[in-house]
């Protein structure tokens, strides 16, 4: 009988990964295998599990019970309003940047210790959350990120049109899942996440066929590239669907870091404050032994991180005031 194995030198593209690979280290062939026998098992119709990898994201409603939810949310929404600004919920004339701790262009909050306040900590402990994810990677050994929290007010226009990806190409299929835990509701007009429907099935083929290899700013280690309207017109003359997700209290979205998305600001007339914590879990055997030494610093020293919990563990944010005094309440707690 003869091989029908393929060979590395028959796949180009898999040479150059495996060969030149800047993101591989001595776990991503275990990453790999474990995360392909995830995604390549056949789910029953109404398995979240299905969608999740058929279109590139799911809508788990109701993951967390909207009394437990709720009250998540209102330990979020009481972070801003521990800086001693004029802030208040119910006085719409507060909703003014000067009132609001330093955050992103993109409505996040990391600096100050924030993803690591008890809040943002109940959110990422909730065992509602955890078994989800534990079921998605069928182990409950666990990382989390120490991501940030987005608190959105109405009005707010500063993010813009942003559709990007948060997977380097030199990363083989999945690889990562995000997540957004929503805390309140976010209708049509209240902005939130969109995503383009199935272009996690296109993004190895976007790379190898419309990106030249020679380009560094799409071919690279960073777990992140952006896309022009005319890369953007690709996915979509694929097949690929703009779905703007709504959601309830409670409901958590999960989705492919190959996924294009965005996060798209509320309308003008919307009264939302929309209120989110990003929290993703990856198998704890992913991390190397330096990741993981790396982590327990951001930990120890109440470090933000991006969303990758196993690997990318850098923060360029500062937690604490120039000063050296903690600026939230409870950050040490």
């Amino acid at each position: 009988m003869s091989d029908s194995r393929t060979t590395i030198e028959e796949q180009p593209v898999l040479k150059l990964r495996v060969q030149e690979n800047p993101c591989w280290n001595e776990k991503y062939d275990e990453i790999v295998a474990h995360a392909n026998r995830v995604e390549s098992q056949q789910y029953k119709d109404g398995d979240w599990r299905k969608k999740l990898f058929e279109d590139g994201y799911v809508v788990i409603k109701g993951a967390i019970p909207k009394e437990q939810a709720q009250k998540h949310g209102d330990g979020i929404r009481d972070i801003l309003t521990s800086f001693g600004t004029k802030l208040d919920y119910n006085d719409k004339s507060t909703w003014k940047e000067e009132n609001y701790p330093d955050q992103s262009h993109i409505n996040t909050y990391m600096l100050h210790c924030i993803p690591h306040e008890k809040a943002v900590w109940d959110v990422r402990n909730d065992k509602n959350i955890k078994d989800v994810f534990a079921k998605l990677w069928g182990t409950d050994e666990l990382l989390v990120s120490f991501d940030a929290i987005n608190v959105t007010f109405p009005g707010s226009t500063k993010a813009g049109f942003w559709p990007h990806a948060d997977q380097s190409p030199y990363r083989e299929g999945l690889q990562c899942v995000q997540g957004l835990v929503s805390l309140s509701d976010a209708g049509p007009k209240d902005g939130g996440l969109v995503v383009y429907k199935k272009s996690n099935t296109l993004f190895e083929k976007f790379f190898e066929e419309k990106v030249d290899k020679n380009d560094t700013e799409k071919w690279r280690k960073l777990d992140y590239f952006s896309l022009n309207d005319e890369e953007l017109k690709w996915f979509l003359d694929n097949g690929c669907e703009e779905v703007k997700i709504d959601c309830e209290n409670g409901d958590l979205v999960l989705w492919d870091s190959r996924t294009i998305h965005f996060g798209r600001e509320p309308d003008a007339d919307s009264q939302t404050v929309r209120t989110v914590v990003y929290a993703c879990y990856t198998p704890a055997a992913w991390a190397t032994e330096k990741e993981l030494k790396d982590k327990r610093e951001a930990f120890w020293n109440y470090r933000n991180t991006t969303h990758w919990p196993h690997v990318n563990i850098w923060s360029d944010y500062a937690p604490l005031k120039p000063s050296g005094r903690v600026e939230v309440k409870g950050a040490f707690e």
